[in-house]
């Protein structure tokens, strides 16, 4: 098992740099961190990948360049959906380990802390014999926060290839929305590939915040949004 995460150099200073601390002292493995400008931040559990040294990653991003739309930016302001150009960062990441890592890969967004020890016996659990562990919305996007992959799960090749294409062909910008939760559930529609979904139980109505109210909820907490920008709680 390994886990995954990337950050920008603004984003290490803010929550970065406290989602590491405690990493290294809660997760029995390693977190490889896809990084734009190389933290400070030291350990043998920490591994560091250049971001831009991912293939297909720089292609893309320069198409997104043509157009301010292509980075969320709509006459009427700003808009997250449709930002292809902040989002896809994490796909092409995801994309990069899992061609090098078989088996069970975790990817955690950095504004996550872990709070207690994460044990192999409780990430085995989530999947539960699927292939793919996730925190689903029906009728609404998923949360991307944590996602569970295992390459090694049969069939497995045919969702990463459609999860990865769905950037690298331009399939994104004909789906509803424009970050990576949109082409997590279409690569996961499109595959029928066997998943585990930590919210199944989400109506619409709910609370968005699905994280908090999973099984993670008690080993890490994510300080989703604007969460993230604010002095959080130990």
């Amino acid at each position: 098992m390994i886990c995954l995460t990337s950050f920008s150099p603004k984003g290490y200073e803010i929550y970065g740099k406290r989602f590491l601390e405690s990493f290294v002292e809660n997760w029995p493995c390693k977190v490889v961190v896809y990084y734009e400008e190389l933290p400070d931040f030291k350990h043998e559990k920490v591994i560091y990948k250049p971001l831009m040294e991912v293939e297909g990653i720089e292609a893309f991003l320069k198409y997104c360049s043509l157009k301010p739309i292509f980075s969320g930016q709509l006459p009427g302001g700003y808009n997250y959906n449709y930002d292809a150009e902040k989002f896809c960062k994490k796909v092409f990441a995801q994309f990069d380990a899992l061609k090098e890592h078989s088996g069970k890969v975790i990817w955690l967004d950095a504004d996550t802390k872990t709070l207690k020890p994460v044990t192999q016996e409780f990430i085995d659990g989530l999947f539960a014999g699927a292939g793919l562990v996730y925190l689903g919305r029906e009728g609404l996007h998923c949360e991307s926060g944590f996602v569970g992959f295992d390459n090694e799960y049969p069939g497995f090749d045919e969702f990463f290839n459609k999860y990865i294409e769905c950037y690298r062909s331009g399939k994104i910008f004909n789906l509803n929305g424009w970050h990576d939760c949109y082409a997590l559930d279409w690569a996961i529609k499109e595959s029928n590939i066997k998943t585990n979904n930590l919210s199944s139980w989400w109506k619409t109505g709910d609370s968005y915040d699905v994280f908090s109210k999973s099984v993670l909820s008690p080993f890490m907490t994510h300080y989703k949004g604007n969460r993230k920008y604010v002095n959080t709680p130990d």
